[in-house]
């Protein structure tokens, strides 16, 4: 595991201007098609219709599967599109490839030259799809573009402020901290946008609180093994940390230091179940966690078949971040933001405690998401978790 030390909070390696956050999600390696022919079939749908009616052939782009956040919105996708209101109107392939950007431009063009009426796609890169994001558009193929941020401007954007989770949750750990000590940051999957955001935000919590030192960084991928990993690396040569941040897999940043025989220090992390649950088998862990909700690919599906029929849509959507903390609700969090280019789309989260049975759930698997249910729809938990 790879990880980098670090003198203070600002990182050695130079970052990526920042832009307007949304995703994409693409590949070419295994394919399932929903309701046109059976799951794990590669053939494709006849030629996308030319009518302004339907069905659309909209294919769905993703390539990690590492984490429960992706597997989510794809199932999630792959239920509402069943539903009543969408099963008519779309014909939905899920598309998986390598977890490379080269693999992920041949699966775009290989959805153009499908002829394919819309694309939803969460990228590997906030620049490197633009130009065939852009080609595709070109031709007449709307591009959604959702969570992990993208700088095309001909697409359509979809996501939450994740500079603004990565500065709330810094923000919260340093209160948490007393506003002075030593911080690990736990990034995402390095060069996508989504990681690139969330970390910047975090050095723009961090840098309100000179006392604050970030020791070290490593990839942990919004994951828990390569979490843990990182984090018990980081353990074996530094003997003296506050706090760690972390956007995803933070319940393996908990399991590094109960098997280092270090006591828990505050976690920042993303809401998924195990971590939400943790608190209430380990009580003297701290916690917040943000959400990003796993839905906006049924939100992009719907929009797709809107401007599909001629309607319009906004150019970029944001959905509201709730963040679960736990043990209490930390008095003086913010609720207004700095005043940067980054921040547009910024709004006060809603900041809620961590319940067991309500926000955490014994029995759901460990990376799953909340919240999870797309507005308007009505599939189950159970049948979420049976669609990952």
């Amino acid at each position: 595991m790879q990880h980098r030390d670090m003198t203070g909070c600002l990182p050695r390696r130079s970052r990526r201007r920042l832009t307007t956050p949304a995703a994409a999600l693409l590949g070419a390696a295994s394919v399932v098609l929903i309701g046109a022919v059976p799951a794990g079939a590669t053939t494709r749908p006849s030629k996308a219709t030319t009518s302004s009616t339907g069905p659309w052939v909209i294919d769905l782009s993703n390539t990690s599967l590492d984490n429960g956040w992706r597997l989510e919105m794809q199932a999630a996708a792959k239920l509402a599109v069943k539903s009543a209101s969408l099963s008519h109107a779309v014909k939905f392939n899920l598309v998986n490839a390598a977890n490379t950007v080269t693999g992920q431009i041949q699966s775009v063009q290989s959805m153009i030259a499908a002829h394919v009426n819309a694309i939803i796609i969460d990228a590997n890169s906030p620049t490197a799809l633009n130009s065939v994001m852009d080609e595709a558009v070109s031709k007449g193929i709307p591009v959604f573009s959702i969570d992990s941020p993208t700088t095309s401007n001909e697409v359509y954007h979809m996501g939450t402020n994740l500079v603004e989770s990565g500065y709330i949750e810094g923000y919260w750990l340093a209160l948490e901290m007393h506003s002075k000590g030593n911080v690990v940051m736990s990034e995402g999957i390095t060069g996508t946008g989504g990681a690139e955001q969330e970390n910047a935000g975090g050095y723009m919590a961090f840098k309100k609180f000179p006392n604050i030192h970030i020791v070290d960084q490593y990839d942990g991928q919004w994951a828990d093994a390569p979490s843990e990993a990182g984090m018990a690396s980081v353990l074996a040569t530094h003997s003296n940390i506050d706090g760690v941040w972390n956007e995803g897999g933070a319940d393996g940043v908990m399991q590094a230091f109960l098997k280092a025989g270090d006591p828990l220090v505050p976690i920042t992390g993303y809401a998924f179940n195990n971590f939400l649950l943790d608190p209430f088998s380990h009580p003297t862990l701290k916690m917040i966690a943000g959400s990003n909700p796993c839905f906006m690919s049924v939100t992009a599906i719907q929009d797709a078949v809107k401007v599909l029929e001629g309607g319009k849509v906004p150019k970029t959507q944001w959905f509201p971040i709730t963040m679960y903390e736990y043990p209490k609700l930390l008095s003086g969090m913010p609720t207004t933001f700095p005043n940067t280019g980054a921040t547009a789309g910024w709004s006060p989260p809603t900041y809620t405690l961590d319940v067991k049975g309500t926000t955490a759930v014994p029995g759901v698997s460990a990376e799953f998401s909340w919240p999870y249910l797309a507005p308007g729809f009505h599939y189950s938990l159970s049948q979420l978790e049976a669609a990952m």
